[in-house]
């Protein structure tokens, strides 16, 4: 299982697994694993996935950041 911590705009990020939480409060489960997360500019991406609008959404934007 993988865990990540970080301080964002939002506030503080945790990931463990596929489960996000920001500031103590559970987003819906990321359809990834939870392998690859990056929070850039207070958003976050999973595995090539974005949160955006209240659901998780596979992006090119997300994708980009699983590579760079």
């Amino acid at each position: 299982m993988n865990y990540s911590e970080s301080e964002t705009a939002l506030g503080k990020v945790v990931v463990v697994g596929n489960r996000v939480f920001i500031n103590g409060k559970e987003l819906p489960p990321c359809p990834a694993a939870g392998r690859n997360v990056s929070t850039i500019n207070g958003k976050v991406y999973i595995d090539g996935w974005e949160y955006k609008k209240g659901k998780w959404r596979r992006t090119l934007k997300a994708i980009w950041h699983i590579f760079f």
